[in-house]
């Protein structure tokens, strides 16, 4: 196992969402640069001595998150995961051979080269990411194998001009590849219409969302010219990187359940999202 490359990985998210844990800034969301995301992870590399220092820090104590392994079969593979609350006891007992972790995560002996963890800021939105791709099976070349008119397994995002961008749940033909962005499976496009009209109705202006149409095609964002939250729209789908801090969701819509919900769901997304990167590049790297 190339320990250098999947310590990186691990410890760029990681980073991320305890920064997102970690820090309460008055003035809104920010993230941490990449520049900062290779030093912190340069800066541990540099230091692990040993096979049990890394896996301290691939399974970090107390924090909580998805574990997950794959199965690659001829044309397709397959994501198996749970929820766990605590990251280092939950691979400390897939080494002590728990039975009850080996059946859910279907495997007869560890492997701990084809365990990893993905880390989130709770244990309920774990157990939401875990629920929505667990035991699913996604061919290699998605694209290929399915119609034109059949449901996509996987989101796209098109960015239109400047001020647009459309996510689509089926597969949209001949299009321009630089300027979509193959997300994944992200879940029910039912809820996302919903959640998105949510979205706008309660969001709207903060976010300068002028317009948003929505079929059983695609969802398409409006946005007032110039605005500076289109890089963050972009940023969201593409990268992972929430709309809205965990803490400030806690903080600003906690009295409002509807409020609540609503931000909660985008913020489970990013996580989503967040996992599919890390999913593919370790199917790429290993499973290739």
């Amino acid at each position: 196992m190339d320990l250098d490359w999947l310590a990186r990985e691990t410890l760029a998210i990681n980073s991320h969402v305890n920064h997102f844990i970690n820090r309460d800034d008055a003035e809104g969301t920010h993230w941490i640069s990449q520049d900062d995301q290779e030093n912190l992870s340069n800066s541990f590399i540099d230091h692990y001595q040993s096979e049990s220092d890394f896996e301290m820090m691939m399974f970090p104590q107390g924090q909580c998150g998805v574990l997950w392994r794959l199965d690659s079969f001829e044309q397709v593979f397959c994501l198996r995961s749970l929820s766990v609350s605590n990251a280092r006891e939950a691979y400390q007992s897939l080494k002590n051979q728990d039975t009850k972790l080996f059946r859910k995560l279907r495997i007869e002996e560890f492997d701990s080269s084809q365990t990893f963890f993905f880390p989130t800021p709770s244990l309920a939105c774990a157990e939401v990411v875990s629920d929505s791709i667990s035991n699913q099976r996604f061919p290699y070349y998605e694209d290929s194998v399915s119609n034109l008119s059949d449901p996509s397994v996987h989101w796209k995002l098109e960015k239109i001009g400047d001020r647009q961008m459309r996510i689509h749940f089926q597969n949209i033909g001949s299009f321009d590849s630089s300027n979509v962005i193959n997300l994944g499976p992200l879940g029910s496009s039912q809820i996302f219409r919903k959640r998105c009209y949510d979205f706008f109705e309660k969001f709207g202006l903060e976010f300068d969302l002028l317009k948003l149409d929505a079929d059983d095609r695609y969802v398409h964002f409006s946005f007032d010219e110039a605005s500076p939250f289109i890089p963050r729209f972009i940023e969201f789908f593409e990268k992972g990187q929430p709309l809205i801090s965990p803490k400030d969701i806690e903080k600003r819509y906690r009295h409002n359940d509807q409020d609540f919900t609503s931000a909660l769901y985008f913020s489970e997304l990013a996580y989503l999202r967040k996992l599919w990167l890390q999913v593919q590049s370790v199917r790429k790297r290993f499973l290739s």
